[in-house]
């Protein structure tokens, strides 16, 4: 059964990520010209842009991105696929990402300090044990997991490749918070961590198709 959208939802989720831009007119004279809209994993800023752009042009491509989520979504062929859960996630993540990250834009821009890039790594942290929660849960679709080739043509590679997956990536959610405490070698633990997430389950579901071929 194709996924039907939820218009009240949508809507919902869409003001919400748009909101950070009234937040911004009610600020505007206190915000510097030039806002901080990038910041590294050590939460220095390292991009700066226009307060016009910051102000409405982030939300504007976050609610795009939004939006091409959403239709991506409806449009899988295997949407019937994408259970309850996995929807909610989808509808929620851009709005939280959104309201974070304008939060941390806004908080600097005013002088305060909001810790961005221990906020981040948090965020990412518990962004994956979340998602490592759910792999196992998942099953063949075009949206969430590891879509490759062989995983989205059969559905035993498919389940076992994400119940290794989801164990990995909760593993690697954990590792991040948990550094985000210590800041310990902070660029190579979140890169190695997002590299080995990606590679482990890729090549372990290859070996699978190797095997079952």
């Amino acid at each position: 059964m194709k996924i039907k959208i939820n218009k009240k939802l949508v809507l919902f989720t869409s003001i919400l990520i748009l909101l950070p831009s009234l937040v911004g007119c009610v600020f505007w004279n206190q915000l510097p010209e030039e806002i901080p809209t990038h910041f590294n994993l050590l939460g220095q800023a390292d991009g700066y842009n226009h307060k016009v752009f910051a102000i409405f042009g982030l939300p504007a491509l976050m609610l795009l991105m939004h939006w091409v989520l959403l239709f991506l979504m409806i449009k899988d062929p295997k949407s019937s696929n994408i259970s309850s859960k996995i929807q909610v996630l989808i509808y929620w993540i851009i709005p939280f990402v959104s309201c974070l990250l304008m939060i941390s834009i806004f908080g600097e821009s005013l002088g305060y300090s909001m810790m961005s890039g221990l906020l981040a790594q948090i965020f990412m942290g518990v962004v994956m044990i979340v998602i490592g929660n759910y792999l196992p849960k998942t099953h063949r679709n075009y949206i969430i997991g590891i879509r490759l080739p062989w995983t989205l043509e059969n559905d035993e590679n498919w389940r076992k490749t994400h119940r290794l997956a989801g164990k990995i990536w909760v593993l690697g959610g954990l590792l991040l918070f948990l550094n985000s405490f210590v800041q310990l070698y902070v660029y190579w633990v979140f890169f190695l961590t997002l590299f080995f997430v990606v590679i482990i389950p890729s090549v372990y579901s290859y070996q699978l198709s190797k095997s079952e071929s």
